[in-house]
């Protein structure tokens, strides 16, 4: 009796993981699900991976190559379309532009795209012209793959380890940044810092340490020493050359609250006398310092 008894349990427990696996709300893994998929990958050319506002933006295009991926190779066979979106983030702007539909490509295999700048400008609403392009700003790409079938593939629903990843074969989403050659001298500069009703005087190095970044031995210029009454105090900070506007990325110095950018009042850098003027806030308060070339 035991025996039957235990066999009907038996039957019923597989009865009922049959019903799971043919159940049509059961999760799909997307990484499983990835060799019935397909995606498109963007080789971006060389002359596209960023946009040089000194440049000629009239000359300039964004332009990648296509390869899609599907149970066909990379045939393209089982995609119907490859929907490309596009978001314009503007830090100087202060704004991400809404997510919209850049054009959709049916032709993948051996397919380049390519995007003037005043096409760009004309799709999205927060921009007029050419001008509006500000460096640092960025042109987000996002791909969705729309299968024959009707199932449709894009960032939200893709795992990461096939969207992006190192050696993925999947690109889901791309930027193309808007820079400008810096070229600000390193060297020894004469700093003024005007704030808290006072005005302190202090010689600064500055040293470049990435494309668009420079260390400075005291940003403050001796302010943060007048206001503690400490010169340990001083000493430290960075600046990024965005195309001559002049941010500060925020920082701590040691013992103290972050010392951070002016917000939406960046500071400049004039190439042709070589005089740095940045703008930074602490507590709330607001100082300009003067950086003038020795």
């Amino acid at each position: 009796m035991k025996l039957i008894i235990n066999t009907k349990y038996i039957l019923a427990f597989m009865l009922l993981a049959l019903w799971a696996c043919d159940s049509e709300d059961k999760y799909v893994n997307p990484a499983d699900e990835y060799p019935k998929g397909g995606l498109v990958r963007a080789d971006i050319r060389e002359e596209s991976q960023s946009i040089n506002l000194f440049g000629d933006l009239n000359a300039q295009t964004i332009t990648f190559d296509l390869t899609p991926f599907d149970d066909s190779g990379t045939r393209g066979e089982f995609i119907e379309k490859l929907d490309i979106f596009g978001v314009y983030s503007s830090p100087l702007g202060g704004f991400n532009s809404d997510t919209v539909l850049i054009s959709t490509e049916t032709t993948l295999v051996d397919a380049t795209v390519s995007y003037t700048l005043q096409q760009m400008v004309d799709t999205y609403n927060e921009l007029t012209t050419l001008g509006d392009i500000n460096g640092g700003d960025n042109f987000i790409f996002v791909f969705q793959t729309t299968m024959k079938d009707g199932r449709v593939f894009h960032p939200n629903n893709i795992a990461p380890a096939i969207c992006g990843a190192p050696n993925a074969r999947g690109t889901c989403t791309f930027s193309i940044p808007v820079v400008c050659p810096s070229d600000i001298p390193e060297g020894t500069y004469a700093g003024t810092s005007v704030g808290f009703s006072r005005t302190t005087t202090k010689d600064v190095t500055i040293a470049k340490s990435g494309d668009l970044i420079y260390d400075i031995s005291d940003l403050s210029a001796g302010m943060l020493g007048s206001l503690t009454n400490n010169p340990a105090f001083e000493g430290g900070g960075q600046i990024q050359d965005l195309c001559n506007l002049i941010n500060v990325p925020t920082f701590s110095p040691p013992g103290l609250i972050p010392v951070s950018q002016v917000a939406g009042d960046f500071g400049s850098y004039n190439p042709t006398t070589g005089i740095i003027v940045i703008k930074w806030s602490i507590a709330g308060s607001n100082v300009t310092t003067t950086l003038v070339p020795k």
